[in-house]
């Protein structure tokens, strides 16, 4: 059922982006009346315990779980096909750009005069407008099969964001947010939708996402790190954002090798 799957794509990612957004937007407030930063970090690692606890009662009592058949297959990651590396490419950038503008936007805005409480309120913005993206653009899909386009959208207001952020922070830090949440949320889901396009199978769904992800959220993990240490190098978050620029430039590449989805032949073509 290819609508409740991409129905299913929405709701992961708007999930993660709306989780994102209620962090950030509570974080200076918590912050203020209760006593630091430490506190509000606290805060969410009870309730991440407690997601956890949750998921492990849940997983417990077997809902939601499919039934086993009894029969065991060997699922190994596809290191050597063209299109899973073309696939994890689509992910990793706006993982990439997601958590290093998310790490380090507030601290840009603030770095060019911006109050801390109008950086946070701007983040909550990025944030919120990527919701929008994800829950427009991804039933998007479900009516046309042509990808160049909308990918096209997203990764060119992403750019466009990451420009302004990157030329005048201070000035243009609202367009920016705007258009760079819109462009990154609206990727970031769109690129999951890629994955069933390409997949062949549940069996492949599962190998080409397990390879994606992990890829894509290394891209992530590893991207505050380098900006944090390019800012440490330059003196400044400038060129951490021109950074990310670099990359959503980059990521408009991509759109040369996107195909029409009832046009693939779901080729399992390795490197030799």
């Amino acid at each position: 059922m290819p609508r409740a799957r991409r129905l299913a794509t929405g709701i992961y990612s708007t999930s993660m982006a709306l989780g994102v957004g209620l962090a950030a937007g509570t974080a200076q407030p918590v912050t203020d009346h209760l006593g630091g930063w430490r506190v509000a970090l606290s805060v969410w690692g009870v309730a991440a315990l407690a997601l956890v606890a949750a998921m492990i009662g849940v997983r417990a009592t077997g809902r939601g779980m499919p039934r086993a058949d009894g029969r065991r297959r060997r699922v190994s990651l596809p290191l050597r096909e063209k299109r899973a590396w073309f696939v994890s490419a689509v992910y990793c950038v706006p993982m990439f750009l997601g958590f290093g503008v998310i790490a380090w936007l507030p601290s840009l805005f603030m770095e060019h005069g911006i109050g801390s409480g109008l950086a946070a309120f701007y983040l909550v913005l990025f944030q919120g407008v990527q919701l929008v993206s994800m829950l427009t653009l991804t039933p998007l899909t479900d009516r046309t099969p042509k990808r160049r386009g909308v990918f096209a959208t997203v990764m060119l207001a992403a750019a466009l964001g990451l420009l302004l952020l990157s030329l005048q922070p201070h000035a243009w830090a609202l367009p920016g947010a705007l258009l760079a949440g819109f462009g990154i949320g609206g990727a970031s889901s769109l690129a999951l939708v890629t994955v069933q396009d390409e997949a062949t199978s549940p069996e492949d769904a599962t190998r080409l996402s397990a390879m994606s992800m992990l890829l894509s959220f290394t891209a992530g993990a590893a991207s505050p790190f380098l900006m944090g240490a390019l800012s440490d190098l330059t003196g400044g978050l400038g060129p951490s954002f021109w950074l990310c620029f670099a990359v959503s430039a980059a990521g408009i590449l991509l759109l040369v090798g996107m195909h029409p989805a009832e046009r693939r032949t779901h080729s399992t073509t390795s490197f030799s």
